[in-house]
């Protein structure tokens, strides 16, 4: 699926240059506007799969953006670009991605391409076929919790894929695996 980003900036150099780094590393679609209004414009015009909202634009206050752009596409993948390093407080916007400004192109590729977590306005279906996945993935986990023999070798297999010396379960405040 081709990524489309309505980018929301007052720093059009700023938003050229996000334009050109992702035309030439993947395909996805920018769109740049420099203020609120123009964004819900751009919105009801085209379709957006994420939004990339700069903390410097001065109309208005990113948060009432942010829902503002929420309301009319409630699927629109929010991410918030600061310059400030520490992560801004909008829970209202939940979920949504944080870039520290300046940031590597790599990481706006990370998130443009994460789909781990699905926006919170998935169809009532949706979220039921996720849950169902879910429960699945938790039975085959608790699988090989149930047996020691297999919780030890998955516990070696884990031990053999990642830099760790030793791996082990605690259950009841004793251990259980080792």
């Amino acid at each position: 699926m081709t990524n489309s980003l309505l980018v929301v900036t007052p720093q059009p150099s700023f938003g050229a240059h996000i334009r050109q780094s992702l035309e030439e590393s993947n395909s996805t679609r920018v769109e740049i506007v420099s203020d609120g209004v123009a964004a819900l414009y751009k919105l009801e015009t085209q379709k957006f799969t994420h939004a990339l909202l700069d903390t410097d634009i001065k109309s208005g206050t990113v948060l009432d953006l942010g829902l503002a752009l929420r309301e009319k596409e409630p699927d629109l993948r929010l991410i918030i670009i600061s310059p400030h390093q520490s992560m801004p407080r909008y829970d209202e916007l939940r979920p949504w991605s944080f870039l520290g400004k300046p940031f590597f192109v790599p990481d706006l590729l990370r998130v443009l391409d994460d789909n781990l977590s699905p926006p919170d306005s998935l169809s009532r279906a949706k979220k039921l076929r996720t849950e169902e996945a879910e429960r699945e993935d938790e039975k085959e986990t608790h699988i090989w919790l149930e047996d020691i023999n297999k919780a030890a070798q998955h516990l070696t297999r884990l031990t053999l894929e990642s830099s760790a010396q030793a791996t082990l379960i605690i259950r009841d405040k004793k251990m259980w695996a080792y």
